[in-house]
């Protein structure tokens, strides 16, 4: 995997939300992870823990406590044991310019994963952010750029690959990854990885008071046909009064007094019954006597 020699850092990082509350130590100890020659263009790499603390100016106890830091807001995952280090959004901070530097990216995660003797799935996370981050850059490139059939031709084989030998574990990575991105994107994902599409599965949405301008929509599905969206709306529909068929007040019958009143048509009159309007609430409200007439 080839190692860096430069680093390029989003000019961003300073506002976001999980570095404003790190202390300047921490900080700093995040920046080693950018600035350090051991890092790789991949976003994961070996970085010994004696060389972090070094770099970062930290005795062991504050690197232990800054590194924990990192890991709770989400800037970094580790592995202790191993003693790798993964920068969470590298790729999405940084995603590739064009299909060839894709082509080299996708060269150094074959190596990583043929040389990974443990737990790889800080790797399949760092494949799927980058899987992602390619294909989301490609959006702005112009529809009929060469660089497109470049990025599908070296991504899809090697996406299918990597499903054949990590199976669910890459799976389940790709699709937290694609979850927070635009319907093309995902369309584009599953045409490369059909079985991201038959996959997802619809989640269950809390109850609302109002069930008729209510839909259930899973935002993670991946739609490849642009009119699924119409068929859902109909089978919600038909589900809808599927519902009324099987409530009791809605099947209820219309009672004698309503068929006596019924304006000829068989359906009842429009207002209150002769009935209610007799009664004590009603005279009370409306200031009217028994017989009908005002007081």
């Amino acid at each position: 995997m080839s190692g860096k020699t430069f680093a390029q850092i989003n000019c961003g990082l300073l506002k976001s939300q999980k570095m404003r509350g790190l202390s300047h130590a921490e900080k700093w100890a995040y920046l080693c992870v950018h600035l350090t020659p051991f890092a790789s263009f991949s976003g994961v790499f070996h970085y010994p823990n004696v060389m972090w603390a070094h770099d970062a100016c930290l005795t062991p106890d504050e690197f232990e406590t800054a590194r924990t830091r990192l890991a709770e807001v989400g800037l970094i995952e580790f592995d202790d044991a191993e003693e790798m280090v993964r920068i969470v959004g590298f790729h999405r901070q940084r995603p590739p310019e064009n299909a060839s530097r894709c082509i080299s990216l996708v060269g150094d995660f074959q190596d990583a994963l043929g040389n990974t003797n443990g737990d790889a799935s800080m790797f399949l996370r760092a494949v799927a952010e980058f899987s992602v981050a390619a294909l989301q850059r490609a959006q702005g490139w112009k529809p009929d750029s060469p660089e497109r059939g470049k990025l599908r031709d070296v991504l899809g084989p090697f996406l299918k690959s990597t499903f054949q030998d990590m199976g669910d574990d890459f799976l389940e990575a790709l699709t937290d990854e694609i979850a927070a991105t635009s319907k093309a994107v995902r369309a584009e994902m599953a045409s490369i990885l059909p079985v991201l599409s038959t996959s997802s599965k619809d989640t269950v949405s809390a109850p609302c008071r109002d069930r008729v301008g209510t839909r259930d929509v899973d935002e993670t599905r991946l739609r490849q046909d642009g009119y699924e969206d119409k068929d859902e709306e109909k089978d919600e529909t038909a589900r809808f009064f599927g519902t009324l068929d099987d409530d009791a007040w809605s099947r209820a019958e219309p009672s004698k007094l309503q068929r006596k009143e019924a304006n000829g048509t068989g359906a009842p009159k429009v207002g209150p019954l002769p009935s209610t309007l007799r009664s004590r609430l009603a005279t009370e409200s409306l200031g009217t006597n028994t017989n009908g007439k005002g007081n």
